[in-house]
């Protein structure tokens, strides 16, 4: 049986950055190391909706991002 183990979470803000020639949306990220992996997600939103707020650029999305490994247990 396989067990799972959290490495690392990461919390990614996406701002908007204009557009290139191709009328393709360009993207800026931020990215915000050693989360909590067992903050609740509102809490995730919140912050990274506060965060968003810091910057002159409009803030598109946020994402959680965990790393994990797979090791028998």
């Amino acid at each position: 049986m396989a067990v799972e183990n959290i490495l690392s979470t990461k919390l990614k803000v996406e701002f908007d950055d204009g557009f290139y020639d191709s009328g393709k949306q360009k993207l800026k990220t931020k990215t915000f190391s050693n989360v909590n992996p067992q903050a609740e997600l509102s809490a995730l939103y919140n912050t990274a909706e506060s965060l968003g707020n810091f910057s002159t650029r409009e803030a598109l999305g946020f994402k959680k991002v965990v790393e994990s490994e797979l090791v028998e247990g």
